[in-house]
């Protein structure tokens, strides 16, 4: 979530709920993921602002109705299973969401975004550990980075500077 405000230079500072979350993951997200987080919100950006839209004229606009429409999503996206890719688009949809609602006035989105990440990491722990767990989220975060994202609807806009993986 840091990242992903900070790249919308927007001044935002953890709460205990963060740190709490941080403390209890085996690993910290590293730099790859944070910038293939950036990178599908980027991707996303346009779907969001029409679900912001859409949520907005059907009267979803507090902090809470954030929280349950994430939720619900969660649910919805990993009921057939544990996918990595589908696991960073889904953490670039919920916090582009969680930085509109941000803007509009609901300072607690990015931290239930957060708690929502962390729970849906925390229900498929054993999913996210088969499927190769950390090393294999930071290797698939390089190849969206890298990649030719024009299957998703639009050109990889960012390459990845060198760092060591």
């Amino acid at each position: 979530m840091r990242f992903v405000m900070r790249e919308h230079r927007l001044k935002w500072v953890p709460a205990d709920i963060v740190y709490f979350y941080r403390q209890t993951c085996l690993t910290k997200f590293n730099y790859a993921v944070g910038l293939a987080v950036i990178e599908m919100s980027g991707i996303l950006r346009l779907q969001m602002k029409e679900k912001f839209k859409h949520m907005r004229e059907t009267g979803f606009t507090s902090s809470k109705h954030f929280e349950m429409e994430m939720k619900n999503s969660a649910q919805r996206e990993f009921v057939g299973g544990f996918n990595l890719r589908r696991f960073l688009v889904f953490c670039g949809m919920v916090t582009s969401l969680a930085v509109r609602f941000y803007l509009h006035g609901c300072s607690q989105a990015p931290y239930q975004a957060v708690a929502v990440i962390a729970e849906v990491m925390t229900d498929n722990k054993d999913r996210f550990i088969a499927s190769g767990g950390w090393d294999a989220l930071q290797a698939e975060s390089v190849v969206i980075l890298t990649g030719d994202n024009s299957a998703c609807g639009c050109f990889s806009f960012f390459r990845l500077p060198h760092i060591r993986i």
